[in-house]
């Protein structure tokens, strides 16, 4: 999944967290999901891929959901985040030892 996520126009990271087991996890992914945390590219094309490369069966997370057409014409949903930025204040001391 992730590799086929890479190779959409615009992308230039993600991550892959899966959860395989039947309760919620730490990352609060439900049981048997994944989430796609994805960093550029076009929403479609991100879901185009994702709904190609996943099993029948497993369900996606995240808090973008994109429509995409099945082999049967009929549409589908799938889901993914995109990453938040997070802003940090930190104070430096720089101590230089002058030496001759």
């Amino acid at each position: 999944i992730k590799a086929d996520i890479l190779r959409v126009e615009g992308v230039t990271n993600t991550i892959v967290l899966e959860n395989d087991t039947l309760t919620l996890d730490a990352d609060n992914i439900p049981p048997k999901a994944f989430l796609c945390v994805v960093k550029g590219g076009l929403d479609q094309a991100i879901g185009d891929s994702i709904w190609l490369s996943k099993g029948a069966g497993i369900q996606t997370e995240g808090d973008t959901t994109i429509a995409v057409t099945n082999s049967n014409g009929d549409l589908e949903y799938v889901k993914f985040s995109r990453p938040s930025p997070l802003y940090i204040h930190m104070n430096f001391l720089l101590m230089v030892s002058k030496r001759y």
